[in-house]
């Protein structure tokens, strides 16, 4: 435990992991402040909470459908250069939906508009802030790099969507929507500040056909990674939308308002910093641990759909959101740390791929069925799919395992290999 929290500390000492650091966090909390703010108007705008999972989904497709090519274009370029140009982008267009807000012109196609071309810029600035991480480090101190950026974003998730449970019920949203605009701002500072002689800046790879393809082939080659990015996908479809889920439980069955909307945004991000603060301190965790959390969440999920008051949900929330921090962890450890330098902007995009899509065609289903059969059976049902989907994960693994280990038991008694050896053995006792 001491060895990983000073490899984590010797990653804080580089003056750019602590810019790095520092900016991915006011990053974090401004973009969840935005997120919350956002689908709180839109609930306030349409009263639907199918109106809410349209938004998500509209963020998260076009994020889906060009993170390949965002990929691509991650490793072909410098990666700050990058960052600089999608946080300003991000910077605009936060400001455009405050200035709507503000002057009392916000209408519903407004909202869709601006979460479709944020996701389109969240195409290339999501793999290209997972693929710097590891430019700022060395090799020895990528892993304590890498769970760190964890913990980073789970604290963010923390602040943003507690200050956004106080903004939006004080100030009103468009508030939000200025304190997220700000915070892009400081992270384009940290950028510009960094060293880049200290920088451990890998070439960009150069132009050649089926580069997206090679990425692909790569994680489909290493089965386990393959079903830790299948059960992601799964996982951020059924079990990660809680920006729907939380929405229509807080307005159905709970029948609350801002108020006790920011206090479960508040629950989420206490379980958040929680699960973050473990990340930490245990250090990067190994891809099987990812089943174990996975069948856990699933579990919490479905007490939470049949959580009987305001109270206990709140309460359930906070092991809701511990687990959710880890998962995140989790995967983002096994592939960064399972793919070779050049190619993790597009082993980074793939991770995006299955979490955005996933999470876009799961805010639409599990909007629709809150709003047809109420929050208690999105959350239920989801929970099951996540918990169901753990268990086929598992047997996958096992049925992997033991394959291996049979192969290589077939390798060690292979009779023609014992029979060279017998007969090696003999003529060697002759020629004494």
């Amino acid at each position: 435990m001491s060895r990983k929290r000073g490899a984590t500390l010797r990653a804080l000492s580089n003056r750019n992991a602590r810019l790095l650091t520092g900016g991915s966090l006011v990053s974090t909390t401004g973009t969840w402040l935005q997120l919350v703010a956002q689908n709180w108007l839109v609930l306030k705008l349409t009263g639907s909470t199918a109106a809410v999972g349209a938004t998500v989904a509209l963020q998260a497709l076009p994020a889906a459908a060009l993170t390949l090519g965002g990929g691509l274009i991650v490793d072909r370029c410098s990666r700050r250069r990058l960052l600089l140009i999608t946080q300003s982008a991000q910077a605009v267009l936060a400001s455009l939906l405050a200035v709507l807000c503000v002057t009392g012109a916000v209408q519903l196609w407004h909202v869709l508009a601006l979460s479709f071309a944020t996701g389109a810029v969240l195409a290339v600035d999501s793999p290209a802030g997972a693929a710097f991480s590891a430019e700022v480090v060395d090799a020895d101190d990528l892993p304590a790099m890498i769970a760190l950026g964890g913990a980073v974003t789970a604290v963010g998730r923390v602040l943003g969507m507690a200050l956004a449970g106080v903004v939006v019920a004080v100030a009103g949203p468009a508030a939000a929507f200025e304190l997220n605009a700000v915070s892009f701002l400081g992270v384009i500072a940290a950028l510009s500040m960094m060293r880049p002689g200290e920088l451990h800046v890998l070439a960009p790879i150069a132009r050649a056909r089926g580069q997206v393809r090679e990425s692909l082939r790569m994680i489909v080659a290493q089965r386990e990674l393959l079903t830790t990015v299948v059960l992601a996908t799964v996982i951020a479809c059924f079990g990660r939308n809680f920006q729907v889920t939380m929405a229509a439980m807080v307005i159905g069955p709970l029948q609350g308002g801002a108020g006790a909307y920011g206090t479960c945004s508040g629950a989420f991000a206490v379980g958040a910093l929680l699960g973050a603060c473990g990340a930490a301190l245990v250090g990067p965790p190994r891809p099987r641990h990812l089943l174990v959390v996975a069948a856990c969440a699933g579990v919490l999920q479905v007490v939470a759909g049949l959580a009987p008051s305001l109270g206990t949900f709140v309460a359930i929330l906070v092991p809701v959101a511990i687990g959710a921090v880890l998962i995140d962890t989790i995967i983002a450890s096994t592939v960064q740390l399972a793919t070779p330098g050049h190619a993790r902007g597009r082993a980074a995009a793939v991770v995006g791929l299955a979490g955005m899509g996933g999470s876009a065609l799961g805010a639409v289903m599990l909007g629709a069925l809150a709003d047809r059969f109420g929050g208690r059976a999105a959350l239920v049902g989801g929970g099951v799919v996540v918990l169901a989907a753990a268990g086929i994960a598992s047997t996958e693994r096992y049925r992997l395992r033991t394959r291996a280990e049979g192969e290589l038991a077939d390798v060690c008694v292979d009779p023609r290999l014992v029979r060279r050896m017998e007969l090696e053995a003999a003529g060697a006792e002759q020629v004494a």
